[in-house]
């Protein structure tokens, strides 16, 4: 075994992050024109219904993937804490076995 450190590339880890966030905005939901609630045709009180269960997946989703980004950050940052821990301890195994 080696002192090397485990490489985490973070210009890369950012990049998904920020990518990931921005990808959120599209995830926003969208009230109906006003007018799209004017008509007294049967079908568009049913897609109405089916417009806003597509809202609350998309609020279920942006809600989701904006999880998942503070998910990556937290795990960059443990495998970060987890390297300097295990560099400490290979550090002092080396010292003392001289």
């Amino acid at each position: 075994m080696s002192n090397e450190e485990i490489k985490i590339n973070h210009a890369a880890v950012e990049a998904g992050i920020a990518a990931i966030s921005g990808a959120v905005h599209y995830l926003e939901s969208v009230t109906l024109n006003p007018s799209d609630t004017q008509t007294t045709i049967t079908a568009n009180a049913k897609a109405q219904q089916v417009y806003a269960k597509s809202q609350q997946v998309l609020q279920r989703m942006q809600s989701a993937m904006a999880q998942e980004t503070h998910n990556i950050e937290s795990l960059g940052v443990t495998f970060q804490q987890y390297d300097e821990q295990l560099k400490e301890i290979w550090n002092h195994k080396v010292a003392t076995s001289k």
